[in-house]
């Protein structure tokens, strides 16, 4: 992956779900939408001057696509909600938003 380009789609790990986790209260803010649970199904990055996480969620029976930019260590380390899509499917591939 060149810098600025975004890398593959791999399954969720520990870590991605973590994220997920620690965002799970603005994204249910920012949706206006109270979910059951939200997993982390699979992610693509994306280097900038950090990381851009786009992550497929699973929402109860609903999927969505998040941009978590997680900042370098040396700026901050708390990981922001940059975007997120909504009506999304299992099948729907993760692009760029």
């Amino acid at each position: 992956m060149r810098l600025g380009g975004i890398g593959h789609e791999k399954p969720a790990d520990q870590n991605v779900q973590h994220l997920v986790d620690q965002l799970s209260h603005e994204i249910q803010i920012k949706t206006g939408k109270r979910y059951p649970f939200l997993k982390a199904v699979s992610f693509k990055t994306q280097i900038v001057a950090g990381t851009n996480y786009f992550i497929k969620v699973q929402a109860g029976q609903d999927y969505l696509h998040l941009r978590v930019f997680q900042p370098l260590p040396c700026y901050s380390s708390t990981p922001q909600l940059a975007s997120f899509e909504l009506s999304k499917s299992s099948d729907d591939p993760i692009e760029y938003f």
